[in-house]
């Protein structure tokens, strides 16, 4: 009876194992395929009509500039990722109309290739981060400068 016992939970504790052991590689499978995308010192665009264009630009230590043609107006900030979304954190300093109030917003992309797409966005709002309304029939796709 003891044996059976003592086996029982050897097979428990073997199976908790295994199953950790699985949920521990899962989960560096899920990261793998966006961590090894290196975009420090790329440059990528969008051609937002024939004289405008838009740019991301990344450089070392997880630095970013999005430049927005429309404002003329480069916003510098910072990227991530989370998961398979590439995470662009940007200031907004470039409205003289909001008494020089600063604000802040992420852009949310997906990487495929020599193509980043946006996803969404994200602006702080009283402490909070909320998304923002986007333009439905608008797909902005990024393609990387060679």
């Amino acid at each position: 009876m003891v044996n059976k016992l003592i086996y029982l939970l050897v097979a428990i504790l073997c199976v908790s194992c295994n199953d950790s052991k699985d949920k521990k590689t899962e989960k560096q499978n899920i990261h793998s395929g966006i961590k090894n995308v290196d975009l420090t010192n790329t440059t990528w665009i969008f051609h937002v009509s024939d004289a405008c264009i838009d740019t991301l630009v990344f450089k070392p230590n997880q630095k970013a500039i999005s430049y927005d043609c429309e404002l003329n107006y480069a916003f510098n900030g910072e990227y991530s990722f989370i998961r398979d979304t590439l995470i662009v954190s940007l200031k907004d300093d470039s409205h003289s109309e909001n008494n020089n109030k600063t604000e802040y917003f992420k852009d949310k992309y997906l990487i495929s290739g020599n193509a980043i797409s946006f996803l969404g966005s994200l602006r702080m709002s009283n402490g909070q981060w909320k998304e923002q309304r986007t333009i439905d029939n608008v797909k902005i796709v990024y393609r990387k400068v060679e």
